[in-house]
C-alpha cells in the first residue's frame, strides 16, 4: 500500500515539476524578467493558483496522516536533509584528516537582498552589505577543533559602522555520532528550520551565535539541539536576561529502492526573555514553537534530478498569564511540493495559519504586524514560491540567486523579494604542532 501512496505523489509532483522545467533552464535575469512581468499582468492566474493549492492542502493533509501511520511498519535507513530554498553558506567542520595543523581561514560573504513587501504585517527593506571572518582554526589530535578570530559585519553606505563580534569555539567530536559545541555555535542557517520558525536571514541579522550545542548524527537519525545566549545579565542591570534553545530531529522513515526517501522531522524554538538579577521593566516572557510534519524526494534521471513534497504543523505557546495581544496559543500548516535540478531549486506551498506567533521566525507567517504591533490579522492564508540557483566556480567560491513571493489570499495581496550572495572561503596551511 506505501508503494501505491508513493507512486501517486510521484506522478502528480512529476507532472508539477515538468511545468516548470522551462524556468529551471532558463537563465537567471530572465527568469526574473518574466517572473515579475507574469505577476504584472496575470493577477488572476495568482489567484487561480491560490485555489488549486488550497485545495492541495487537503491532499497533502490525507498524505501525511496516512504515511505517519504506515512507515510505523517500515525498516529506516540512511538520512538526508531537505530545506528551504535559501543562499549557500558554507559550514564548519571538523576534519579528521587535518590532525595537529593550524589553518588560517578567511572567509568572506557579500549580500544583496531586496524585500519588496508592502502588506501591514512586515515593511520592506534591503541588506547590501558584506561579512568577513578571519580566524584561526587548530585541529588538535582526532577528537578537537579549536577556533578564535572576528566576524566583521558592513552595509553598504557612509553613516554604517563595523559591527565587530568575537569568535571563540571549541568543538570535541566523542564518537562517530555525537559532538559538542562550546562557545561560538555552528549556527543560523546550518540548524536546518523552517523559516516560519527560524528566519533564514538571522545569517545576516545575527551570523554569531554563542552558547552550547549537541550534534547528534547516526544512519537514519540526525539532531542539532542548542543554547543561544543573547543576553548576559548581572544582579542589578536594568535590561532582561535572554536566550533562545532550538531542537531539530530528523528521523528518516523509508528509503526503498525505487529512490523514494521519507523522513519525519521535529522542530523546537523556546524563546526566554527575564532573569531574576535583574530590574528590567517589563514582565518576563516565554515563547514556545514546536513543529512537526513529513518530507519526501525521489531521484530522477534526467534534467529534474529530484521532486518532493512536504507538509509540517506548527505550534505557538505563550507561557504567561497575560500579554498585550490576548493570544495565547495558535497554530499553523505549511505544506507542499518541489522540483530541482543540479544548480536550481523550486518550491511551491500553501500557509494557512491562526493566531501564530514565532519570535524567532519570519514575520511575513506571522499574526501580528511588526509594523504596528497592536494590529492583529489572527488568520493568515499565503501562497509561497521560492527559487534559488547555485554555481559552484571552486571548492572556495559559490554564488548563489534567490526570488520569493508570497500572496496572501483573504486581501489579493502580493510581495516578493529577490537577492544574490557571494561566499569565498580559503584556507592557508600555516604549520604542524603537536598536541
Amino acid at each position: 500500500m506505501i508503494n501505491r501512496y508513493l507512486s501517486f505523489v510521484f506522478n502528480y509532483t512529476r507532472s508539477i515539476g515538468s511545468c516548470f522545467l522551462l524556468i529551471l533552464s532558463d537563465p537567471m535575469l530572465e527568469v526574473v524578467a518574466k517572473i515579475r512581468t507574469f505577476v504584472n499582468s496575470n493577477t488572476y492566474v495568482l489567484e487561480l493558483c491560490a485555489k488549486i493549492l488550497i485545495k492541495l492542502i487537503s491532499v497533502m493533509k490525507s498524505l501525511v496522516a496516512t504515511a505517519v501511520i504506515l512507515t510505523l511498519f517500515i525498516i529506516q535507513n540512511n538520512i538526508s536533509a531537505q530545506i528551504e530554498p535559501w543562499y549557500y553558506i558554507p559550514e564548519n567542520n571538523l576534519h579528521e584528516q587535518k590532525k595537529n595543523q593550524i589553518f588560517l581561514n578567511f572567509d568572506s560573504h557579500h549580500f544583496l537582498i531586496n524585500n519588496e513587501f508592502f502588506g501591514s504585517i512586515v515593511e520592506g527593506y534591503t541588506l547590501p552589505g558584506h561579512i568577513i571572518q578571519p580566524t584561526i582554526v587548530a585541529y588538535a589530535g582526532d577528537h578537537i577543533r579549536l577556533e578564535g578570530g572576528v566576524n566583521i559585519r558592513k552595509y553598504y553606505g557612509k553613516n554604517e559602522e563595523l559591527d565587530f563580534r568575537a569568535i571563540l569555539s571549541a568543538r570535541l567530536k566523542f564518537n562517530d555520532n555525537l559532538q559538542l559545541v562550546m562557545g561560538t555555535l555552528n549556527g543560523h542557517r546550518h540548524h536546518n528550520m523552517l523559516d516560519a520558525l527560524y528566519l533564514n536571514e538571522r545569517a545576516v541579522f545575527n551570523p554569531i551565535e554563542n552558547g552550547i550545542q549537541f550534534l547528534y548524527d547516526k544512519g537514519s537519525t540526525k539532531a542539532d539541539l542548542w543554547l543561544n545566549w543573547e543576553q548576559f545579565i548581572r544582579t542589578g542591570d536594568s535590561i532582561p536576561e535572554i536566550f533562545t534553545v532550538g531542537l531539530n530531529f530528523r528521523q528518516k522513515l523509508v528509503n526503498n529502492e525505487s529512490g523514494w526517501e521519507l523522513a519525519m522531522p521535529i522542530q523546537g524554538i523556546v524563546m526566554h526573555e527575564g532573569g531574576q538579577i535583574s530590574d528590567f521593566a517589563t514582565s518576563s516572557e516565554s515563547l514556545v514553537n514546536i513543529s512537526a510534519g513529513l518530507e519526501s524526494h525521489h531521484a530522477l534521471d534526467g534534467r529534474i534530478s529530484n521532486i518532493g513534497w512536504f507538509g509540517h504543523y506548527i505550534l505557538y505557546k505563550d507561557l504567561r498569564e497575560v500579554n498585550i495581544h490576548e493570544i495565547y496559543s495558535g497554530q499553523g500548516i505549511y505544506a507542499g511540493v518541489t522540483a530541482a535540478t543540479d544548480e536550481s531549486t523550486l518550491m511551491l506551498g500553501y500557509w494557512d495559519a491562526n493566531n501564530f506567533i514565532a519570535p524567532r521566525g519570519n514575520p511575513i507567517y506571522q499574526s501580528v504586524s511588526f509594523i504596528d504591533p497592536m494590529e492583529v490579522v489572527k488568520k493568515r492564508q499565503l501562497v509561497t514560491a521560492k527559487y534559488s540557483w547555485h554555481r559552484r566556480f571552486s571548492r572556495n567560491v559559490n554564488f548563489s540567486f534567490l526570488f520569493e513571493a508570497y500572496y496572501d489570499v483573504p486581501i489579493s495581496h502580493f510581495d516578493y523579494g529577490y537577492g544574490i550572495y557571494l561566499t569565498f572561503t580559503p584556507e592557508f596551511f600555516i604549520s604542524n604542532f603537536s598536541f
